[in-house]
C-alpha cells in the first residue's frame, strides 16, 4: 500500500477465501507465515505457452490477451488492485501492447474489472509500476503519459501527457501529488513530472546517463531514493546533489548470488513496514524468481523466498486478508508463462504497533536536492507510525 493511511485501528477488512499452496513456491524465512493463495485465476490468467514469434499473437493489437503489470494492496485491506496490459511479455514493435486495465480482487474467485479499459502506448512499458496516488486513483506510466484509474470505476484520467518511447518502470509521487517520479530503462535514468506536464519535456534527477538499466525505485525510512539495476543485481543511491552511489550489490554476499541466475530484468521492491528491510524481487527472465531481504543498514541480505513462476511481476505490503488488527502481509503477483495461470500470493511476515483512533500513519520525506517531497508508503515508499506521545 503506498498511499497515506489514516484511522488503521478503526479499519474493516474485507477476507477474501484463502487456498493453501501446493507448488514450488518455497518461504524460505523461518519467522514468516505460511505462503496462501490470494486468488488465482479468471481474469488474472493469460494464454498459456506464450509465443512472441512474428504471427504468434493476434495480429489486431487491440485484441486480448491480458498479463498482470503492477500489484498494490488497497489501504485499507480490502483488497488487492493489478494492472493489466496486452501482449505482454512479447512488447515491442511486432507485437505492440496498447491496453490497459485495473483488475480488483477480495479474494479467492473475485477478480474483476475496474473502470474502462484505457487505450494507450506501452512499447516496453506496460505500467510495470501500479501507485496510489493524487485523487485516491491508481496510476500507471505509459507511452502516452501517466493515467489514474479510478477504484470506483468509470475511465483513467491522465495526470501527464506525452508520447514518447519510455519505458517506465517505477512510479511514485510527491506529497502534495503534483509531481511524479519515474524510474526507466530506456531512456535510463530517473525524472520528475509535474502535473499537466510531459514526458518529452521531464526533468532528469540524474545529470549523467548512468551506465545501467533501471527498474523499480523504493525510498527508505530514512529517506535514501535507491534504484534498482536491470540485470545488474544491486541497489543504486540516487544522492541529493544528482551522483550515484552503489549502496549494495548481491554478488558481495554468498547467501543470495546464488538466487541470481541468468537475468534479472524487471526487477521490483518493497519496504517491510515492520523493519525498514528492503525486498527485492528477482523477477521474469529468471530461471526461478526469488525474493530477497536486504537489512535496512545494508549490512547484510537473505533469501525470503523463491521457486516462483518466471515472470514474477510485482510485489506490495500491506493488511493481512485475516482481519486481525495489525497484520501484515506481502503480496505478489505472477504470471505463469508456461502454464498461462495467474496468481496473486500472500506471505504473513508480521504485526505492526497499532496507533489510537485519532492517529495517523505519517512519513512525508524530504530527499534534499531535488525540490522533491516524497510521500512515504507503507510498501515500496516506507512510512513510519507516528509515535504516541
Amino acid at each position: 500500500m503506498k498511499k497515506l493511511l489514516t484511522g488503521l485501528a478503526g479499519l474493516t477488512l474485507v477476507v477474501g477465501n484463502l487456498e493453501a499452496v501446493k507448488a514450488a513456491v518455497i518461504v524460505l524465512e523461518p519467522t514468516a507465515g505460511s505462503l496462501t493463495i490470494y486468488d488465482r485465476g479468471g481474469l488474472l490468467n493469460s494464454p498459456p505457452g506464450i509465443n512472441c514469434t512474428p504471427g504468434g499473437l493476434p495480429a489486431n493489437v487491440t485484441s486480448t490477451p491480458f498479463y498482470m503489470g503492477g500489484l498494490e494492496v488497497a489501504p485499507d485491506g480490502s483488497g488487492v488492485f493489478v494492472s493489466q496490459a496486452n501482449n505482454i511479455p512479447c512488447n515491442d514493435f511486432d507485437h505492440p501492447s496498447t491496453l490497459n486495465r485495473l483488475i480488483l480482487s477480495t479474494g479467492l474467485g473475485t477478480a474483476r474489472q475496474i473502470g474502462s479499459t484505457l487505450e494507450a502506448g506501452n512499447i516496453g512499458s506496460f505500467g510495470n509500476d501500479l501507485t496510489l496516488g493524487p485523487e485516491g486513483r491508481y496510476y500507471i506510466a505509459t507511452n502516452t503519459g501517466i493515467w489514474g484509474f479510478d477504484p470506483a470505476g468509470g475511465p483513467a484520467t491522465r495526470f501527464a501527457g506525452g508520447q514518447i518511447d519510455l519505458t517506465a518502470s517505477g512510479l511514485t509521487f510527491s506529497a502534495d501529488g503534483n509531481t511524479a517520479i519515474l524510474s526507466s530503462d530506456n531512456p535510463k535514468g530517473a525524472f520528475s513530472i509535474p502535473r499537466n506536464g510531459n514526458l518529452n519535456n521531464r526533468t532528469p534527477l540524474v545529470p549523467i546517463i548512468p551506465d545501467e538499466a533501471w527498474d523499480d525505485h523504493v525510498v527508505t525510512r530514512d529517506g535514501k531514493l535507491l534504484m534498482m539495476g536491470d540485470n545488474a543485481s544491486e541497489l543504486i543511491e540516487v544522492l541529493p546533489d544528482g551522483r550515484l552511489q552503489d549502496v549494495f550489490k548481491f554478488s558481495d554476499y554468498i547467501d543470495v548470488r546464488s538466487y541470481f541466475r541468468g537475468n534479472s530484468f524487471g526487477s521490483r521492491g518493497a519496504v517491510d513496514p515492520i523493519t525498514g528491510d528492503i525486498f527485492y524481487a528477482v523477477s521474469f527472465e529468471s530461471p526461478s524468481s526469488s525474493i530477497i531481504r536486504i537489512k535496512s543498514d545494508f549490512s547484510g541480505a537473505t533469501a525470503f523466498a523463491t521457486g516462483f513462476a518466471e515472470d514474477l511481476r510485482d510485489l506490495d505490503f500491506g493488511p493481512s486478508s485475516s482481519g486481525v488488527l495489525g497484520d501484515i502481509s506481502l503480496y505478489v503477483s505472477e504470471n505463469n508463462r508456461t502454464t498461462g495461470v495467474g496468481t496473486i500470493y500472500e506471505i504473513r511476515v508480521g504485526t505492526t504497533a497499532v496507533p489510537e483512533p485519532c492517529e495517523t500513519i505519517l512519513g512525508s520525506i524530504m530527499v534534499l536536492g531535488f525540490g522533491v517531497l516524497f510521500k512515504r508508503k507503507l510498501s515500496k515508499k516506507q512510512k513510519k507510525l507516528k509515535k504516541k506521545s
